[in-house]
């Protein structure tokens, strides 16, 4: 028998193979409620234990936020106090080094502090934007 006379037999070349997926995801703290069924189905406590979970995780990320607040509010206010007490503190050397006849030293305190501050200032506008 000649190729061509041989029978149609499937070729085995051919067949492709399908394969069918399906992925389901969840976001969040508490899954679905038919997973928490079958959560439920494998022990009765399960989705109860998942929900007090949930809700002690909410409650520390809650303190958690507001301890960062109030550190930063704190930061804020100490760094406030600090520079008040800074120019403070600068004013009174101008002043004493003014009032003692050394008028080259309070110019170049006066001069030396206003470069300063206005130097860090450009330098934290020209990082923020940098970002």
């Amino acid at each position: 028998m000649s190729k061509s006379q041989l029978p149609n037999k499937p070729n085995s070349h051919n067949v492709q193979q399908v394969s069918v997926s399906k992925t389901s995801f969840y976001q969040g703290q508490l899954p679905p409620p038919e997973m928490m069924e079958r959560y439920n189905n494998i022990d009765a406590t399960f989705a109860n234990r998942i929900i007090t979970m949930a809700e002690k995780e909410a409650i520390h990320s809650h303190k958690i936020e507001n301890r960062t607040s109030n550190i930063m509010l704190i930061s804020m206010i100490l760094g406030m106090l600090f520079a008040f007490a800074s120019v403070l503190i600068v004013c009174f050397l101008v002043y004493f080094a003014l009032a003692n006849g050394f008028s080259v030293a309070a110019s170049t305190i006066a001069v030396g502090v206003i470069v300063g501050i206005a130097g860090i200032f450009l330098y934290r506008k020209q990082k923020d934007s940098s970002l």
